[in-house]
């Protein structure tokens, strides 16, 4: 009896790793990815309406799966006031691999830029900005989902011609469809970069991007982003 107990707590201790490493969180993957896009906003009627385009493509560089996207985001937006804009849009945004997955969106958004300095020299921008999304994934829907960014603009040079430029967004999903991430947080991404002005209606941001998504398999993106910006 005596070695018959022995046995099983030795059984029991040697099975414990095997248990433990079975109850571990699979490791995040990590890609490293390509994000380019185009942005092109100009006021329509002088300080009360305009419109925006957002052309964008998502490129895996290195990963152990390939998550290709592409993105079409047109928009309007209403000046309430000098640094205050609504917004409504639409977007077309498929998932290119490792399968195609059909996404429609429709969102609107408000946005609030500051600018603090003299309106003759280099200023600091401030952004606040949240989005709303109805997302509609292959033809189920809508998953709903808020977005807050906050973006910071500060010159490196006397001369408006380069900035450093900061920003974050937090994703929250509001409700739970089948084929759609689950409510909750959803995704984080942080950039980093200088943004360089070639003109006044041409701008570029070029630097790192950190996204994290949480998912049963969490996920880090590090991207390289080259964001053209054109104003008209």
């Amino acid at each position: 009896m005596r070695s018959l107990a022995v046995a099983i707590v030795l059984a029991t201790l040697l099975a414990l790793p095997a248990t433990a490493r079975a109850q571990e969180p699979p490791r995040p993957r990590q890609d490293l990815e390509l994000w380019t896009a185009v942005y092109a906003q100009g006021d329509v009627v002088d300080d009360v309406f305009g419109a925006y385009l957002e052309v964008q493509q998502r490129t895996t560089l290195i990963a152990s799966e390939r998550f290709d996207r592409f993105l079409l985001r047109p928009a309007v937006y209403l000046r309430l006031e000098k640094v205050f804009t609504l917004w409504a849009g639409y977007a077309f945004t498929p998932t290119l691999t490792p399968e195609y997955r059909d996404e429609h969106r429709i969102w609107e958004q408000a946005m609030l830029h500051n600018r603090f300095g003299e309106e003759d020299t280099p200023q600091v921008h401030l952004v606040n900005r949240v989005r709303f999304e109805q997302r509609f994934i292959e033809g189920r829907g809508p998953s709903l989902r808020l977005r807050y960014m906050l973006r910071l603009q500060a010159p490196l040079a006397y001369e408006d011609t380069i900035s450093g430029a900061i920003w974050d967004e937090v994703f929250f999903t509001l409700n739970s469809v089948e084929g759609a991430p689950k409510s909750g947080f959803d995704q984080n991404r942080f950039f980093v970069g200088p943004h360089f002005n070639f003109t006044k209606t041409i701008g570029l941001d070029l630097g790192y991007l950190l996204v994290y998504e949480n998912r049963e398999r969490d996920v880090f993106r590090h991207a390289i982003v080259i964001y053209l910006y054109l104003s008209f």
